[in-house]
């Protein structure tokens, strides 16, 4: 049996043809029963009609059999019966309106509560309901006839109120009108946990809450191991990788594009397209706003640069430890805007004991004597030389007066609180990063730089390396000796009878730099001789408690021997910060 569908207004389809009836209801309940038992009496030959016969032809007080409402069936139902029985077509109907659209490749889909979709569930039961009980006996006679020949189904349909639509696309508005973002990055230089929090040491008790889960650089983006360079001295380790080299520095944000919608445009096609029962996808009209910054570029102006490892292990002092350590947490985590001048010095101020910096071996006119901050040119030198490979300006920087056997020769940076200093300048377009970091199990410092890569005009995208050789060492000095002395220049007592060399007689050094241009891949692409330093000469100083033997008569061969001589404290490499040299 083939049926017919009924629209709202009371349009319908028979398969086959295309024939349309209109239906009309013209009656109330109570009228229509009376008038139809009258006429059915009249039609049928004015005589007695038995009462099955007239409910044959017009099924009276029940729907008529065959008819149906969004596919089903309820013929012979009272109304509350259609309407218990139909009661998640409209349910259905809805759920199957659900709008898809395309935002630039993105789909999105929405149900029909979003943009408030009704039906005429209501109005299609209503005239299921009443369907051949209305119009002439004929009428009902033939539509009852339709019914039960064809079936005739009453199709529930979504509308969409424009109004609505475009209401519900205007609180949208954020995600069909954005402006473009450009991909931005946040400097953490401790690193940062995989809900973006950065990670503070000073919060973190590893002893109890074990290693910090911190988000790593994955193994296929590291950073290239040819920049990763550790001093081949005493406590060199081939191919060194710092311990903490893949935490990863930068909280990235990718660029966003943004969108330009028309939505009044829109709204019209959603609704042309429920009224239409369309269900295709929806290409949103929108015009498309690129960003100007990727996070491709991003990424590549905050790469790392270079990095640099000394080792501290034969000045491992605890005050000189304190001070590295200080001076290391200082550092981390500076930002060099391009254009400014970044001072060492400025940046850790003065190092007195008030500020809590400690006491340990300075370089003072030659001699190695206690002073608040000594040991921080460890730091000064590691970044020095991580510097050097940056490609950074190093507007300000100064050798130390003796040879330090913590950095190679010629490449060692001192500083001392005011003078020297070491500056740098970033001449680059965008920011410079430092991060220094401690080993203190393996008693090393790292400081690794990031920002835009060195380029080369003619060789494009490279990596600095600088080595130094000694080249010729002068003559040792002489020595002087001061007698009568019962204190050495920094405040020692000196026992009677006995000497101290306070300054150890040294020889001039002369240092040449290399400065090595490497491909990607570790491929030398040349050397050039990039500097030279002469380390000066050092005069001895002897201090005595007890007159010049030349002005003591000689003595008889019962006297005592001649004052001894001590060597003082002079632990080698040891530095300062506070008014000795660092």
């Amino acid at each position: 049996m083939t049926d017919q569908s009924i629209k709202q207004g009371g349009k319908f389809s028979q398969a086959g043809g295309n024939k349309t009836l209109k239906i009309f209801l013209i009656a109330s309940a109570g009228v229509l029963v009376t008038a139809l038992a009258a006429v059915a009496v009249l039609l049928l030959g004015g005589g007695p009609v038995h009462e099955n016969r007239i409910e044959r032809v017009i099924e009276y007080n029940t729907v008529l059999k065959g008819v149906s409402v969004g596919g089903v069936d309820i013929s012979g139902m009272t109304a509350d019966e259609a309407y218990a029985a139909t009661a998640n077509v409209e349910k259905e109907a809805l759920s199957r309106a659900t709008i898809t659209l395309d935002l630039d490749g993105e789909t999105l889909t929405y149900d029909a509560s979003v943009f408030g979709f009704v039906t005429d569930y209501e109005e299609m039961i209503r005239q299921a309901i009443a369907y051949g009980h209305t119009g002439s006996f004929e009428d009902r006679k033939a539509a009852a006839e339709t019914a039960r020949e064809v079936g005739v189904n009453f199709e529930v349909d979504v509308k969409a109120d424009r109004s609505k639509v475009l209401a519900a696309l205007n609180a949208m508005n954020d995600k069909f009108n954005v402006e473009a973002q450009d991909a931005s990055a946040v400097f953490m230089p401790n690193g940062y946990f995989a809900d973006g929090t950065p990670y503070d040491p000073a919060a973190w008790d590893e002893a109890k809450q074990g290693p910090p889960p911190l988000v790593m650089v994955p193994e296929n983006k590291r950073p290239n191991p040819l920049r990763y360079l550790f001093w081949n001295n005493d406590h060199y380790v081939k191919n060194y990788i710092p311990k903490d080299a893949y935490i990863a520095r930068f909280l990235y944000t990718p660029e966003q594009k943004g969108f330009k919608t028309d939505l009044d445009k829109l709204a019209d096609m959603i609704v042309n397209a429920v009224n239409t029962d369309d269900t295709s996808v929806i290409v949103v009209p929108t015009e498309v706003t690129e960003p100007t910054v990727t996070l491709e570029q991003v990424k590549a102006q905050t790469q790392l640069i270079s990095s640099w490892t000394s080792s501290y292990s034969n000045h491992a002092s605890s005050n000189r430890v304190h001070n590295v350590s200080k001076l290391s947490g200082i550092i981390n985590g500076q930002v060099l805007e391009p254009g400014v001048v970044w001072s060492i010095n400025e940046t850790a101020g003065p190092r007195t004991v008030a500020r809590g910096w400690k006491e340990a071996a300075g370089i003072k006119n030659g001699a190695y004597v206690p002073d608040p901050g000594g040991g921080v040119c460890q730091i000064s030198s590691t970044l020095y030389n991580a510097a050097l490979r940056s490609g950074i300006n190093i507007v300000e920087f100064k050798h130390h007066s003796i040879i330090s056997d913590y950095i190679p020769i010629g490449l060692d940076a001192t500083i001392s609180t005011g003078s020297p200093d070491l500056k740098l300048k970033n001449e680059n377009s965008t920011p410079m990063y430092i991060v220094s970091y401690m080993n203190r199990s393996e008693k090393n410092v790292t400081v690794e730089i990031y920002g835009p890569p060195v380029v080369h005009p003619e060789y494009g995208e490279i990596i600095l390396h600088y080595t130094s050789e000694k080249t010729s060492t002068g003559s040792v000095p002489g020595t002087i000796t001061y007698y009568n002395q019962t204190h050495t220049p920094d405040g020692d007592a000196i026992a009677p009878g006995k000497a101290v060399t306070y300054v150890q007689a040294r020889a001039s050094t002369t240092a040449v730099i290399y400065k090595h241009y490497y491909k990607l891949d570790g491929t030398l692409i040349k050397t050039e001789k990039f500097d030279t330093h002469k380390y000066p000469a050092i005069t001895g100083k002897v201090y005595v408690n007890g007159p010049d033997p030349s002005t003591i008569p000689t003595p008889a061969p019962s006297q005592s021997p001649p004052a001894e001589t001590t060597q003082p404290s002079n632990p080698s490499g040891g530095e300062s910060g506070g008014g000795a040299e660092g």
